[in-house]
């Protein structure tokens, strides 16, 4: 099962803002990108992706993050930035946080679920690994066989993404 935690913004976040949240992880870090560059992964010394940062969505419709989240939204438009933690990993969620608590706090607006994005802190991930790969490959598949892929989400509805 993955971790999303989503910064909900009411400015787009700029390569600047990212590059910070990004530094979550501290300097050493590893990212990468996959799907053409519409997602930004944050790897462990192997390159395994912790978390994936989904390029940010603007939303115009009223009660979406409501509807979608059970969450409190800026005024309309605004920006949604999902990050996407493997939960093989501890840290991986709380750096999914960090770099999410990061945005809001940077670009003005929250993130989702509140108990996740509350520290601004940078994770710890001296020696983390992990799952090894092909279920690497995509951070949200649970198990991988030839044939099917499972995924578990934490959340009720699950979003189209461009990985």
């Amino acid at each position: 099962m993955t971790k999303d935690v989503v910064a909900l913004t009411r400015n787009m976040p700029d390569p600047l803002s990212v590059l910070a949240a990004l530094l979550a992880g501290g300097p050493d870090v590893l990212a990468g990108a996959e799907g053409d560059g519409a997602v930004v992964q944050l790897c462990d010394e192997q390159g395994r992706p912790l978390v994936s940062v989904e390029a940010p969505l603007l939303v115009q419709v009223r009660g979406e993050a409501r509807r979608l989240l059970g969450a409190s939204e800026p005024e309309v438009p605004y920006w949604w930035t999902e990050a996407r933690a493997t939960t093989g990993v501890k840290q991986a969620e709380e750096l999914a946080g960090s770099f999410a608590a990061r945005i809001a706090t940077l670009v003005g607006g929250t993130a989702w679920p509140r108990e996740a994005a509350r520290s601004l802190a940078v994770v710890k991930t001296d020696g983390i690994r992990a799952v090894p790969t092909p279920a690497a490959a995509q951070p949200a598949v649970d198990v991988l066989t030839d044939r099917v892929a499972v995924v578990i989400q934490d959340r009720p509805v699950v979003a189209m993404t461009a990985w």
